[in-house]
């Protein structure tokens, strides 16, 4: 296996253009900025996750791989396919990728865990008990049984659970 085939040095140029982290494309795309805690609002897995891509003329899909992005860059008018590769299908994926010929590779040097992502009920714990989010106005009009009842699903593990004062106090 070839590990410097993933090595894109800086000032790297296609078609006399530079080229950066393509992840950046793909935050500025979604507006994405990186959260301070250990949970995230966004879908997972999040831009800062991806850890591998590649550059070529059209997209690139890896048949086994479940996280693909695929995303045109203006600049050069090649398209990124970005991956999301979890360790234990790494040694897979590089060696799916080894016959395959790129314009660029790229894999950052270091990458983020994945973030759990917060339940809808999730508020700050420095909130007042006066204010309530969205999420929580829509619990207290009943929007989130009516939706468990007519799809016959769970929603207790999206959700989340309600703050206590919130279940005792009648918001109709």
């Amino acid at each position: 296996m070839n590990k410097d085939k993933w090595v894109m040095p800086k000032n790297t140029t296609v078609g006399g253009r530079y080229i950066t982290d393509p992840r950046l494309l793909l935050a500025r795309h979604i507006s994405w900025l990186r959260p301070h805690s250990t949970d995230t609002e966004f879908s997972t897995p999040e831009p800062d996750n991806f850890n591998y891509a590649v550059l070529n003329p059209g997209i690139e899909e890896c048949p086994f791989i479940k996280n693909h992005v695929f995303v045109r860059d203006v600049k050069t008018k090649y398209w990124w396919t970005i991956y999301y590769v979890p360790f234990e299908q790494e040694q897979d994926f590089l060696a799916w990728a080894e016959p395959r010929e790129f314009v660029s590779c790229f894999t950052p040097h270091r990458y983020s865990k994945l973030r759990r992502r917060r339940p809808f009920l999730w508020t700050r714990a420095n909130n007042s008990d006066s204010v309530i989010s969205d999420n929580e106005r829509l619990y207290t009009m009943g929007y989130y049984d009516d939706l468990q009842t007519t799809f016959n699903i769970d929603l207790q593990e999206h959700v989340g659970k309600p703050r206590p004062w919130l279940v005792e106090n009648d918001f109709t």
